[in-house]
């Protein structure tokens, strides 16, 4: 376990820790708020983010194989940021357009409640502007990971995290201007464009950035140039393409049947208790396994099996933290009804332990870009388990409560687990991985081809 790099690890983990923070001292000004109904606006951006999920997995995940190819040259490096730099501003562009037009129409069709639609219209429009700004030091962040600056991510996570508690204290709570669920929204936005700019400033102080498209004189650089950029169009179709299909599977069967079952705010508060603290470990290791296996073509040799005893000590201190979740929902997180919002975590649990290794596995062939297997897992667990569950419903065969909801979430889980180890056995990664099976520790290589196609890999053969 000491060939991790456990600095990159630290650094990723801080990058989380603070937004973690933030998050649930945001809760805490929502639910002191007067407007018992705050709580259920902001859980209505789960929609919007998970359409702005779509493009980052797309566009963003990817880019831990596309630039860790290069991650050594700085040419290469350079064209190659600069290129996604300019497709990223234009794909965001249209999805934040998208959004701001369409709000009042999603808002409808997702069965929000009527005296609701018009200010969670309103709040949409504006998370979907700061959602678009983000993506910018989104794809800065990418970059500061793959070079291993782990200082550099710790200083972003500082000054985003810095101004998202100053905004929040003067926007949102009780003893400021309290704008409530629209303060959230500014603030928001405003540390979107400071967070983008100084990852902007990083990548210019690195001379990371072209001011014009590179045009390569020889024809031989020129091929090249475009076999990564067909490389890339083909991880990022089909990651899009994945995380669409999950995404629309789990609005639609999830989501929407929450607010039907009006629990929207116990489901939003449980999931931001999942996501922003028993999760935060399991993310940022898989950050640090995609930025290994791209920087050294998948071949982790034991450092594969310290990833996952490190999954199980995470998963081992989730159980060790049970007695103090009640606690910590009624205390810090501030609200009242902490009972239920626990009970949903109980149910969850024992899902998100295999959601927690299962993430080790997708990072993994994140990072040796076989987003391939990724979409087809998520076409057997979305079309074939979540389109069977949204039939049944329809023809009237079950209605779930709130608990019920969580369960079929979970076996959606459990069944992409299990796939996504059959396909990891199928490939043969499972032998490639063994300590003993002929891996040598590598460091990562002073000059690589660019990438060939993902169908290539097995690697050893993001």
């Amino acid at each position: 376990m000491h060939l991790i790099n456990y600095r990159l690890w630290a650094a990723v983990s801080f990058l989380m820790f603070l937004p973690a923070c933030y998050a649930t001292t945001r809760v805490y000004f929502l639910t002191s708020l007067p407007d018992t109904g705050t709580i259920s606006i902001a859980a209505q951006a789960a929609w919007l983010h998970l359409a702005f999920e779509v493009a980052s997995e797309a566009l963003l995940m990817p880019l831990y194989f596309v630039l860790g190819a290069v991650a050594t040259g700085i040419a290469a490096l350079r064209h190659r940021i600069s290129a996604a730099l300019r497709l990223t501003v234009l794909v965001y562009g249209v999805l934040v357009a998208v959004g701001w037009f369409c709000a009042h129409s999603w808002v409808v069709a997702m069965a929000v409640p009527e005296p609701m639609q018009t200010i969670t219209a309103q709040f949409l429009r504006l998370e979907a502007l700061g959602q678009g700004v983000q993506a910018i030091g989104d794809l800065a962040l990418v970059v500061v990971v793959v070079l291993g600056r782990h200082r550099i991510v710790t200083c972003l996570a500082m000054a985003k995290t810095t101004v998202v508690i100053a905004l929040d204290t003067v926007l949102v709570g009780t003893n400021g201007l309290a704008l409530g669920v629209m303060g959230v929204a500014y603030t928001n936005l405003i540390a979107s464009v400071l967070f983008s700019l100084l990852g902007l400033w990083f990548l210019w102080r690195w001379r990371l950035l072209a001011v014009a498209p590179h045009k390569p004189r020889q024809n031989v650089r020129q091929a090249g140039q475009q076999l990564w950029r067909l490389e890339w169009r083909r991880i990022a179709v089909r990651a899009g393409f994945e995380a669409f299909v999950r995404n629309a599977a789990f609005a639609v069967m999830i989501l929407r049947l929450v607010n039907q079952a009006q629990s929207a705010d116990v489901y939003w508060l449980a999931n931001t208790f999942v996501w922003s603290w028993l999760l935060l470990p399991v993310l940022s290791l898989g950050t640090v396994i995609r930025q290994d296996a791209g920087r050294c073509a998948g071949q982790l040799g034991v450092r594969w099996r310290a990833y996952l005893s490190l999954t199980v000590v995470i998963t081992t201190v989730w159980l060790l933290t049970i007695p103090f979740w009640h606690a910590f929902v009624s205390g810090v997180m501030g609200y009242e009804d902490a009972q239920a919002v626990v009970d949903v975590l109980l149910v969850l649990l024992v899902f998100y332990t295999v959601f927690a290794f299962n993430s080790a596995l997708d990072s993994y062939f994140y990072g040796i870009g076989r987003t391939d297997l990724l979409l087809q897992q998520t076409l057997v667990v979305s079309l074939g388990y979540y389109g069977s569950a949204f039939a049944a419903y329809h023809l009237g065969l079950f209605q779930p409560d709130l608990h019920g909801i969580a369960v079929m979430f979970g076996m959606g889980i459990v069944l992409d687990g299990a796939l996504t180890l059959w396909q990891f056995r199928r490939c043969g990664y499972d032998q490639q991985l063994q300590p003993d099976g002929g891996l040598a520790i590598v460091e990562p290589p002073k000059e690589r081809p660019p990438p060939q196609a993902a169908q290539s890999v097995p690697i050893l053969p993001q």
